[in-house]
């Protein structure tokens, strides 16, 4: 049994971060379901759960947040997603994480049991972020059963595929895909127009009408142009999501049908704008962020997260390219097949 929490070198958390990474996007392959648009697989955790298993709490979470960094500042990924992501994953982690490696180290549960808990937990508290801080609505409970199967068919599928991983098994061959130093300048950023981004989410949440969040995305546009325009439109999933808890679950003056209200459509407009907003100012965060000062934090994290940075600019041809030829071949050898998939694909990059 784990007794104790051990750390795995920057080179090891690199290959690691790396392939989570990698597997986040082989995800992109498969359809997004718009009314529940953050429901996936979640690939990443085939790299995700057995480093919590082996290495502990500490290691696993600054996995996943860094994961999720990397997705949103090179990735495109919406600072909606990052949010959503970040706070269930990393609440389902510091929750349940050390209760799950305790048991599973006196092996009261196997790899299966521990992926199933931990997907459900992801996956609860992700409808209960998404429900609470974007849509304003408490309709999510109807979801939970759905919801809880969902949970136990994706976290048995991760905890299959994440077999070849674990128990001081595999990690050698992902930390080969990182350099042995770091080679990447990082941007040096502007810590005030990071701050003005910051508070700009922060006021696109909490705006309390619909003209005061326009403005608040008006300036985002404005500010960030292209990219923020563009971040701001991958966000569509989510609209159906809040059409259906508020045009069709909100009292008041009926204006279409027997369902839509006047009242429906103006919480639809305000939620909607704070989503775009929101997700803009995000944008213009990622790129102004000072991340060269990742280098000055003595931490086997940051010197990893710097490691993988080379790599990064490979990631979607070489995922995509390993997910294509891995389902096409007939799934081969199961989650090993994958994995050596995207670490060849890396590697000759």
């Amino acid at each position: 049994m784990p007794s104790t929490d051990r750390t795995p070198s920057p080179r090891l958390f690199a290959g690691a971060l790396l392939a989570a990474s990698g597997l986040q996007l082989v995800e992109l392959l498969l359809p997004r379901i718009p009314l529940i648009p953050w429901l996936r697989p979640g690939f990443s955790w085939i790299v995700i759960l057995p480093f919590l298993l082996d290495f502990g709490l500490g290691p696993a979470l600054a996995l996943f947040l860094g994961r999720n960094l990397l997705s949103m500042a090179f990735g495109g990924q919406p600072a909606s997603t990052f949010l959503i992501s970040s706070v269930s994953g990393a609440a389902a982690l510091g929750l349940l994480g050390p209760l799950l490696r305790s048991a599973y180290g006196h092996r009261w549960i196997a790899r299966a049991g521990a992926g199933i808990m931990l997907a459900a937990g992801f996956n609860t508290l992700q409808l209960m972020v998404v429900a609470g801080v974007l849509v304003g609505s408490a309709g999510y409970f109807d979801q939970l059963g759905p919801l809880l199967l969902w949970s136990a068919a994706s976290g048995l599928l991760v905890a299959w595929l994440s077999l070849p991983l674990g128990d001081g098994r595999g990690w050698a061959r992902l930390e080969s895909l990182a350099p042995l130093q770091q080679r990447t300048a990082l941007s040096e950023g502007s810590p005030m127009a990071s701050l003005l981004a910051a508070l700009g989410m922060i006021a696109s949440l909490v705006a309390p009408s619909i003209w005061t969040t326009a403005l608040l995305l008006a300036a985002a546009l404005a500010w960030g142009r292209g990219p923020a325009l563009r971040a701001a439109l991958h966000t569509w999933p989510f609209l159906p999501y809040l059409a259906w808890f508020h045009l069709l679950d909100t009292p008041g003056d009926l204006i279409a049908g027997e369902w839509t209200t006047r009242q429906g459509v103006a919480r639809f407009a305000l939620h909607t704008l704070h989503l775009w907003a929101f997700t803009a100012f995000g944008r213009i965060l990622t790129s102004r962020l000072p991340w060269s000062r990742l280098l000055h934090i003595d931490s086997p994290w940051t010197r990893g997260f710097a490691l993988a940075l080379p790599h990064v600019p490979h990631l979607f041809p070489s995922a995509m390219a390993a997910g294509r030829t891995w389902w096409r071949d007939g799934r081969p050898d199961g989650g090993r097949g994958l994995l050596d998939r995207l670490i060849e694909h890396l590697s000759t990059r």
